[in-house]
Formats: C-alpha cells, structure tokens, sequence
C-alpha cells in the first residue's frame, strides 16, 4: 500500500546516483509506442546528445515549504547551489542561508553545518533528478510502462502518462521502490509534471511510515520551463497531492549553467565533516 501524505515538510525538497555505464545502456520500453513518446520527450526538451554532452549541471535551488510556518522554529526556506558531475553524478551543494555543506565522491556522502531533517544520502542528487528527469529515462535499470491517459489539477488537458520503475538499485539516495508517473503534453511532448513515490528507508523511518507503506504519491508540477544551452529546464515547480486537494511546496530554479568547472577539491572531505550512514532500507 502506499501512504498519501498530507502534510510534508522537508520531503518536497527529497534524489540519485547511477554508474557510467547508466548513461549509455538503453531503457526497458513496455512497448514500441513508449519508446517512440519518450523518444519525443527528450528531443522536445533539447535531445539527448546535448544533455550527455554537458560536463556538469548546476543551478541555484529555492524552495518554499509553507507548512514550516506551522511549526516553531522551522525554516519554510531552504536555499542551495547544486553542482554536479554528469559522466559520474559526483556532487557538491552549498546551503548559504545555513552555511552548510554537501559533498558525494561516489562513494560516500558527508556534510557540514547540516541542521535539515532529510538524510544527505537522500538529499545529495534529489533536484538533480528532477531537472533532468526527461533524460534520465534513458538510464540502463530503468523500466517504461505502457503509455496511458490522464489528467493533471487545473488543465484542461488529456496528457500521455508513462510510468518510470527500476529493475535494479538506482543508485546513492533512491530505491528500487521508488517510481514515477510522468505527464507528457501530447502537443508539444514537453514533460509538464510527474507523480513520484519514494521507498528511502531512512525517511521511511523519520516519517513514521507503517511497514509495507511508501511516501506518496506526490504530484509536480512545470509552472514554468526555460532554455538554457539548447536544453529546456524547469524554473517554476510547485508539489502537491494528487487530487490537487494541498500544495505542499514551492520551488524556483534559477543560475542554471552545464559547462561548470567541477571542483575536485570538494571531493576531500573536512575535518568537521560528518559523514552520512543513513540506510535505503529498513
């Protein structure tokens, strides 16, 4: 069964992380019809030889969690530069509002300063996945359902809806229950939203998720896309429940740059790194 939140707090600003080889093996395809859409997604949003010729992806993050007005002492803002290698998915953040840091070598992730209830495990490539979620359908452990119809909160639109599961482990921060359902515009093939499911163990376990249960599933949503470098992005996203019943948060992405050096030196971590063993599992 899986548990339909209505309240979140820090999970609307929740990841991934894949081997190489990720990035050249092909999808699992239900069908040739859910080949030849997602074929349309990704050329609609810029291509995939651009998106793989990227070096890096980085993009300043602003996220708006109006429920943390509700409890005391919680900040409803979190703010973070987010910088990612793409040919290893190696990252690094900086939290400005909290002086915090987030490193990921591939191997492990630590952080200092680090105050937020998710796991940094969990945190470390969360908006990397949403921004390039239409090219990471091409992922090698990723399935493509067959194609289907529905409808999204406040369009008046039928969109094409194919749902995106893992036949393996998806790597740092996700699970192999994490799912997701995309909404793709039938005009324009644009990825207009996505409904997403999380099986973390660690937030599992923070959210008092009953065993058996997941979280979600919770519904983004593209208010606004751009195009930077050829690639169309989302600047504007909000997430809420399915039914369009809550809005769970606000998100803005701006200073969107892919030819970013990487620094390797955030690779090392610091001496007041605090190095994140929190579990998929439970």
């Amino acid at each position: 069964m899986i548990y339909k939140l209505k309240i979140i707090s820090m999970l609307t600003g929740i990841i991934i992380t894949v081997p190489l080889t990720g990035l050249i093996a092909k999808p699992d395809y239900a069908s040739p019809e859910t080949s030849r859409i997602i074929e349309q997604m990704i050329a609609a949003h810029g291509g995939m030889q651009k998106w793989e010729n990227a070096p890096t992806v980085s993009f300043d993050n602003i996220f708006f969690n109006p429920f943390a007005l509700e409890q005391e002492g919680a900040s409803p803002w979190w703010v973070s530069h987010e910088v990612i290698e793409q040919s290893t998915r190696r990252a690094y953040h900086d939290w400005p509002l909290d002086e915090e840091q987030l490193s990921y070598n591939g191997e492990k992730v630590w952080t200092v300063n680090w105050p937020i209830g998710n796991p940094p495990k969990f945190q470390a490539l969360f908006f990397y996945y949403f921004v390039g979620l239409p090219w990471l359908t091409q992922d090698s452990n990723v399935k493509l359902g067959t194609p289907g119809r529905g409808q999204l909160p406040g369009f008046d639109k039928d969109y094409i809806t194919v749902t995106m599961e893992y036949s393996g482990d998806p790597g740092i921060g996700k699970t192999q229950k994490d799912s997701y359902k995309l909404y793709i515009d039938p005009d324009t093939y644009l990825l207009q939203g996505y409904e997403y499911v999380i099986g973390y163990g660690q937030m599992l376990e923070l959210m008092k998720i009953p065993e058996g249960q997941l979280i979600g599933p919770m519904l983004r949503i593209h208010d606004k896309l751009t195009e930077v470098d050829g690639l169309v992005v989302p600047t504007k996203m909000h997430t809420m429940a399915p039914d369009g019943s809550a809005t769970f948060g606000y998100h803005v992405l701006i200073n969107y740059a892919f030819d970013q050096k990487f620094d390797e030196t955030r690779m090392n971590p610091p001496s007041d790194a605090v190095v994140d063993n929190s579990s998929a599992s439970r």
